[in-house]
């Protein structure tokens, strides 16, 4: 994601009244910042994103827990910014019904890592869903097979290979995916 050369802050409703949902970008504490189209991202990072939303939608579905969301839908997770996930869930008690961006942030973000992506980049998304109370948040990183795991009030990441298990925890009860699945 890169920052275009605008130095003008925008509401959230300014934002939308300009740019609609937009695809290609998102607000982050009032700036316009462009992000990583579908093209962009490539093939890898989309058969990813379609699996694990395609396993999480079922298990969601089936469960009747909530609602799970594709990446995209805007969330607006702190006054003047508004992201796109990946992948994302809200519990059925928090859902909000509506035609426009969700005003609120999700319970579970996922961040895939595109190829076009810096670290430090999905660093600071990462750190902007903790700030806005994002219980749980999968970072995906095709290139080393793993996925980075991030709670609240927890330090380090929990680092699962290839080997191991996404747990959906106390956001998604009994939800449970070998990793080797995200990348089969």
């Amino acid at each position: 994601m890169t920052q275009t050369s605008t130095q003008q802050t925008y509401t959230v409703e300014e934002f939308v009244a300009l740019y609609g949902n937009s695809k290609t970008h998102e607000l982050i504490r009032g700036e316009l910042r462009e992000v990583n189209t579908p093209a962009m991202a490539g093939e890898e990072h989309g058969r990813i994103g379609a699996i694990l939303l395609t396993y999480l939608g079922i298990f969601v579905l089936q469960n009747k827990l909530g609602q799970h969301y594709g990446s995209d839908t805007s969330f607006q997770i702190m006054p003047g910014t508004l992201r796109m996930p990946d992948v994302a869930f809200v519990k059925a008690e928090r859902v909000i019904r509506g035609s426009g961006y969700i005003p609120i942030p999700p319970d579970l973000a996922v961040e895939i890592v595109s190829p076009n992506d810096t670290w430090d980049e999905v660093e600071d998304k990462i750190e902007l869903y903790l700030q806005a109370g994002v219980s749980l948040i999968w970072a995906i990183r095709p290139s080393r097979k793993r996925v980075y795991i991030y709670r609240p009030n927890n330090q380090q990441p929990e680092i699962v290979d290839i080997n191991g298990e996404l747990d959906g925890g106390q956001v998604l009860p009994s939800f449970k995916l070998k990793v080797s699945q995200l990348f089969d």
